[in-house]
C-alpha cells in the first residue's frame, strides 16, 4: 500500500517543485523541462566509513552537507549505530529490513546453519546466492509490491522499479515457489565487483537515470567497497607524513568526487529539486596492530590444546570465534568444559577478551537465545575487545609477510570505532530543514540503524513497511513538533572524545560536537585507553504490523 496515492499528472517547473516541500509527493510526475520524471531516491552505501573520515580539506563536498554549509536541506546525525555484529553482511541486510540480525537470519559474514546443514559465507558466492539465508522483506520487496498492488487496484498508472548496483543480499536467487510475484528481486541488480572503479559506479547511476521514462527505476541503490578495503589491507593511518595516510586521504578525495559527479549530473539533468540522495555506512573500523611484542592478538593454538580443539565441528565469525563442538550424546558435557578451558586460557594470556556462553552474551546486543534465527548463532564465543584480535598461527604469518598494521571490524556495535554514517539530502528532508531554522542540515540523535528501512519506506511512499524493529512514529513526514523534539539532536550536544579528537584532529565531526582543546602531545593509543566508552542505552524491541 502506499502512503500517497497517484491522483494528478502533475508537470511543475523545477522551481515550483523546490520552493514548496508541501508540492513533493513521492508517486506524482514532475518535469525536469525535457522530460516527465517521478522522483528519485539514490542511495549509496560507504562501506567501513566512520563519520569522523569527513573533514572540510579532504572531503568538501560531504563536509558541506554534513556542517551545513550548502543551499540544499539535508539531515544528519553525529552518527549511526550499526547492528552487533558490525560487519557487512549483517548490518546491510538490517538498512534494508529494519530488523535486527538474529531477527532476519544475517548473523555474521560468515556462519554455520544446523538446519540447513551449510555454510554461509562472504567469500563463497554460492551460499550467498542462496535465498533461504535472507529473511526478512527486504525494501525492493516491499516497495515493488506495494506499487503493484495499487496498479493493479488502478491506484497508481505506473509499477516501481528497483535497481541494486552490488547490494549484499539483492543477488539472492529465489525459487518461484518462494517467490511468485519476482519482487524479492530487484527489478535491476549488478553482482559484486571488487574492482570495480568509482567512475564505473557513477556511470552505472547515470545510465538507469538517463533511461526512457517506463523503464526507469525511481530507487537506485549502490554499494561502494573501497574504504573498507583499504582498512582490512592498512589500517586507519595516522602519521601524516607516510606514504599509506596520503593514499588514504586521497581516497576519501576520490570517494568526495564520487559524490561531486553525482550532485554535478543531477544538476546538469535539472534532477535535484526531484532526487534525495541518502549517504550511509554500515560500520566503521578498528586498527589492530599485529607487531610481535604489541600484545594486541592471541593465538588460537595457545587457547586450546590441539585434542580439544578437534572436538571443534565448526568455528564461525571474525574478529570473533563462534564455536560448535562435534555431536555427540554427551555435546552439551563437551561444550562446557571448551567452555572452562577457554576462560581459563583467556585469563591467562589478555584482559581484553572474554568466553561467553550464548545466553550470556550482553542483551543489548540482541544476539543471543530466543529470537527467530538464535540456531544461527554459536552456543559458545571468545569476543576481543575493539582492536585486538584472534588469529591462528598460519594465518598471522601470512597477514605479516605484507602488514603489521590491519582494519578490524565486527566488534561491539556502541564502540566509538564502529561508529556509521547517515546524511541524507533533497526535497522528502525539507521538511526536517524546515524545524530547525538555524541551518539548512537537521539533525538527529544517534540512532541504531533499524530505523534506516522505514525512513526510506516513507520516501518512497510505502504506506505499511514489512514487519520490523524501527521504533521511530511512521511515517515520519507527517511528524509532529512534539514527535520531532523526541528525535532531534538537542542543543548543545557535544561528544567530548579524546580519541576521536587525537585520531581524525581535522574531521567535522570534531568541528560540530568535539570541544576539547586540540592535544597533540598525547598518542592515539593513549587516548583510546583514557576515551569514556559510550555505551548507547538502546530501545527495546519492537515490532511495526
Amino acid at each position: 500500500m502506499l502512503r500517497l496515492p497517484w491522483t494528478l499528472f502533475l508537470v511543475l517547473p523545477l522551481f515550483g517543485l523546490i520552493a514548496s516541500a508541501l508540492h513533493f509527493s513521492p508517486d506524482s510526475r514532475y518535469s525536469n523541462g525535457t522530460d516527465c520524471f517521478y522522483p528519485l531516491t539514490l542511495v549509496v552505501s560507504l562501506d567501513g566509513f566512520h563519520p569522523a573520515y569527513i573533514s572540510r580539506h579532504h572531503t568538501p563536498r560531504l563536509h558541506a552537507l554534513l556542517s551545513g554549509n550548502h543551499s540544499v536541506s539535508a539531515v544528519s546525525t553525529p552518527y549511526m549505530i550499526p547492528s552487533f555484529p558490525s560487519q557487512t553482511f549483517p548490518n546491510h541486510w538490517t538498512l534494508v529490513t529494519g530488523l535486527y540480525p538474529t531477527e532476519h537470519g544475517v548473523v555474521g559474514n560468515t556462519f554455520w546453519d544446523p538446519l540447513l546443514q551449510s555454510q554461509f559465507s562472504t567469500g563463497v558466492s554460492q551460499s550467498t546466492l542462496d535465498s533461504r539465508y535472507w529473511g526478512g522483506d527486504s525494501l525492493w520487496y516491499t516497495v515493488q509490491s506495494a506499487y503493484a498492488k495499487n496498479v493493479k487496484n488502478q491506484q497508481t498508472p505506473a509499477p516501481f522499479k528497483v535497481a541494486t548496483h552490488m547490494w549484499p543480499g539483492s543477488e539472492a536467487i529465489y525459487d518461484p515457489l518462494q517467490d511468485p510475484s519476482g519482487f524479492r528481486t530487484p527489478y535491476y541488480y549488478v553482482n559484486y565487483d571488487g574492482n570495480e572503479t568509482l567512475d564505473t559506479k557513477i556511470e552505472s547511476i547515470f545510465e538507469y537515470i538517463d533511461m526512457p521514462f517506463d523503464d526507469r527505476p525511481r530507487l537506485i541503490m549502490n554499494y561502494i567497497p573501497h574504504a573498507d578495503t583499504f582498512g582490512h589491507q592498512h589500517g586507519i593511518p595516522s602519521d601524516r607524513s607516510s606514504r599509506i595516510y596520503h593514499e588514504f586521504t586521497s581516497l576519501l578525495f576520490q570517494i568526495d568526487t564520487f559524490f561531486t559527479d553525482l550532485f554535478t549530473g543531477l544538476e546538469q539533468r535539472n534532477l535535484t529539486g526531484l532526487t534525495n540522495v541518502v549517504v550511509m555506512s554500515d560500520h566503521g573500523m578498528s586498527n589492530v596492530d599485529l607487531s610481535e611484542d604489541s600484545g594486541k592478538y592471541v593465538f588460537w593454538e595457545d587457547l586450546l590444546d590441539y585434542e580439544h580443539r578437534k572436538l571443534i565441528e565448526n568455528i564461525s565469525g571474525f574478529p570473533m570465534y563462534g564455536i560448535r563442538v562435534r555431536k555427540s550424546d554427551e555435546d552439551f558435557a563437551m561444550l562446557y568444559e571448551i567452555y572452562f578451558l577457554l576462560q581459563e586460557s583467556i585469563q591467562k594470556h589478555s584482559p581484553h577478551f572474554k568466553v561467553y556462553l550464548i545466553e550470556d552474551l550482553p542483551r543489548e546486543w540482541r544476539f543471543g537465545p530466543d529470537r527467530r534465527f538464535s540456531y544461527r548463532v554459536a552456543p559458545l564465543w571468545i569476543v576481543s575487545e575493539p582492536g585486538y584480535y584472534i588469529t591462528t598461527k598460519e594465518e598471522y604469518a601470512q597477514r605479516t609477510n605484507t602488514t603489521k598494521l590491519i582494519g578490524v571490524h565486527g566488534y561491539n556495535n556502541t564502540d566509538v570505532d564502529m561508529r556509521a554514517l547517515f546524511l541524507g539530502t533533497g526535497p522528502y528532508f525539507e521538511q526536517f530543514a524546515g524545524k530547525d531554522p538555524s541551518s539548512n542540515t537537521s539533525y538527529l540523535q544517534p540512532f541504531e540503524n533499524v530505523q534506516v528501512y522505514q525512513i526510506l519506506c516513507d520516501m518512497v511512499g510505502v504506506l505499511k513497511p514489512g514487519a520490523n524493529n524501527g521504533t521511530f512514529p511512521y511515517p515520519l513526514s507527517e511528524l509532529t513538533d512534539e514527535q520531532f523534539n523526541e528525535i532531534k539532536l538537542p542543543d548543545g550536544w557535544s561528544d567530548n572524545s579524546r580519541y576521536l579528537k587525537t585520531k581524525f584532529p581535522d574531521s567535522t565531526y570534531n568541528l560540530l560536537w568535539n570541544h576539547l582543546a586540540d592535544d597533540t602531545g598525547m598518542s592515539i593509543t593513549t587516548a583510546k585507553q583514557e576515551s569514556d566508552r559510550k555505551t548507547i542505552t538502546l530501545a527495546p524491541v519492537t515490532h511495526s504490523s
